[in-house]
């Protein structure tokens, strides 16, 4: 990170098997979603303390990034609760948007080019340590990637893509068949209604993502922005009450689990 704080990764998986497939869980890219990084360690203990999931793990291999945003996390905890940027310092403010960061539509509609606002873009496209790395680590594994999933909060969505363009993406039938097993899963859970679409259509315009650079660039077509719990009207919503983590976490899984399961069919 910009600071120098390491950026941890788990890959989760059962030794043997060849050529397996990846799904990846980017969570915490925004500071102040404390719920992203919560539910994504309790997803992670699921897959490594139960049995539960070992057909899974035999067939692909879990990279969970917890905390893409390391330095505005902590700067969440000891300054700032509702700080969303990076810290690197952009004249006399700090901070880029390492979801406006990435080489897509890079600082189009939907992004700031003003280093002040909470969606500036950064000096250009990939110029925070942590948007670069997480990209580089899914370059890596592009070719045999089966899944992306960008977790946020909050308003209760389920999107794809496309952010800079209300436009549809040419799979839109498969990403409306997926979205719909993913949010019904959540609903059959805890009863929490989610509303799926293009990221565009179902939130705001938001250019330089990392799922549309995900699904764009490094050619993975399962591609989702999830906002996890509460709903829009939420009046602190980043701020969840602890009694929430288990629940929220629990539907969340429930609902990439039903995704996940339907991947190849």
């Amino acid at each position: 990170s910009t600071e120098n704080r390491d950026i941890p990764y788990l890959t989760i998986t059962k030794t043997g098997g060849t050529n397996k497939k990846t799904i990846f869980f980017e969570c915490g890219i925004h500071a102040r979603e404390w719920i992203s990084t919560a539910a994504c360690l309790w997803i992670s203990n699921q897959l490594v303390s139960t049995t539960n999931y070992d057909n899974l793990l035999e067939k692909y291999e879990f990279i969970i990034v917890p905390t893409l945003n390391p330095d505005g996390y902590v700067y969440t905890h000891t300054t700032n609760r509702k700080w969303r940027k990076t810290r690197s310092k952009n004249g006399l403010c700090y901070g880029a948007d390492p979801n406006r960061n990435w080489d897509s539509a890079f600082c189009e509609e939907g992004a700031s080019d003003y280093p002040c606002d909470d969606d500036y873009c950064g000096k250009s496209a990939f110029s925070e340590p942590e948007s670069k790395a997480m990209a580089e680590l899914v370059r890596g594994k592009a070719a045999n990637t089966a899944a992306y999933f960008s977790l946020h909060s909050y308003s209760q969505l389920w999107m794809y893509p496309w952010g800079y363009t209300k436009a549809s993406p040419p799979n839109k039938s498969q990403l409306d068949t997926l979205s719909k097993l993913g949010v019904d899963a959540i609903k059959a859970t805890d009863g929490l209604s989610f509303t799926y679409g293009t990221i565009a259509n179902t939130i705001y315009v938001a250019s330089g993502s990392s799922v549309d650079y995900v699904y764009d660039t490094l050619k993975v077509k399962v591609a989702f922005a999830l906002e996890l719990r509460p709903d829009r009207y939420s009046p602190n919503g980043f701020v969840l009450d602890p009694k929430y983590i288990k629940p929220a976490s629990e539907e969340t899984w429930n609902g990439l689990l039903a995704v996940i399961e339907n991947l190849d069919k």
